[in-house]
């Protein structure tokens, strides 16, 4: 009960859900609109590291909206169906994201190959660079929104955005180097880009992967928890120990865990609680709903 009340309160007096909205809409707006330029660039061009690209973007487009659905469930409380909250919609969602980016960027890959061995003719656009130029700029401008957030707030799926637009950045500019090479030397190199971008997509995919299904399976605690909790526990003197660590994670701000603190068996159990209950709101003041169970010791009189 006390945690459905406090996910409550943090949903009421939550000061950075704004930001994050207005960062998933500005990523969709901006994935959105370079996906639609680098697919009509593509297609005119006949372009496959352009159109490989797009399909990059839009699938960016698809976790910025994965990414605005995850803060809403995030900052829903809990419910008696559900007393942990829904915090881990955002490692199911990019779990399925990246495995959906792993398979076309595959599928681009082959079919870049193919333009390597086969080579065809493109045609050449100089208003395909201006579109680039925005693009790189404002991809590195959302990478470095999402980066100053990351660090504000520890949001994984931040860090993830901002190593995926730096990367995005890289790709366009790659590509604007393989549309002007055969205009310059005449060298065929629209398959090696493609392939270079299918990569790009491959790893970004990867990224987003990993950490979800690692989340998903049961990885062990994250050691800044771990030791979290043992630097609040050390704070009184008067605990000899602790063992059975416990942490679960539903997801961002969802933390629960348990742990056994040990006493002197001459402490009384109001001593013990009060103890125990200072511990559990020092824990939840940085989001750690910490549950203890308290094993009394005899102390060894000298």
């Amino acid at each position: 009960m006390t945690f459905i009340i406090s996910n409550s309160i943090r949903f009421v007096k939550s000061i950075y859900k704004h930001k994050e909205y207005m960062l998933g809409i500005s990523g969709l707006l901006i994935n959105g609109l370079i996906c639609m330029v680098e697919l009509i660039s593509g297609l005119v061009t006949n372009n496959m590291a352009l159109l490989a690209d797009s399909f990059h973007n839009a699938m960016d487009s698809v976790f910025a909206i994965i990414t605005l659905l995850s803060f809403y469930m995030i900052h829903k409380p809990s419910t008696i169906e559900y007393p942990f909250g829904f915090g881990r919609i955002e490692y199911l969602g990019a779990f399925f994201l990246g495995i959906i980016m792993i398979g076309m960027g595959l599928h681009f890959m082959l079919e870049s190959i193919e333009k390597s061995v086969y080579p065809t003719d493109h045609y050449f656009n100089p208003f395909v660079f201006l579109y680039i130029g925005v693009s790189v700029l404002l991809k590195l401008l959302y990478g470095f929104l999402t980066y100053m957030y990351a660090k504000q707030r520890k949001f994984a799926i931040f860090h993830a955005s901002c190593f995926d637009s730096l990367t995005d950045a890289v790709a366009l500019s790659l590509i604007a180097i393989s549309c002007l090479i055969p205009q310059i030397a005449g060298l065929q190199t629209e398959g090696a880009a493609g392939i270079i971008v299918s990569l790009g997509i491959v790893w970004s995919g990867y990224i987003v992967l990993k950490p979800a299904a690692l989340t998903l399976i049961g990885q062990k605690p994250d050691s800044v928890v771990v030791n979290t909790i043992r630097t609040i526990i050390q704070k009184d003197d008067r605990i000899q120990g602790c063992h059975s660590l416990l942490v679960h994670d539903y997801g961002v701000g969802n933390t629960l865990a348990s742990v056994h603190i040990e006493v002197p068996a001459s402490f009384s159990l109001i001593q013990a609680h009060q103890m125990s209950k200072r511990i559990e709101q020092d824990a939840q003041q940085r989001n750690i709903y910490l549950t203890i169970h308290v094993d009394p010791i005899e102390i060894q009189s000298l």
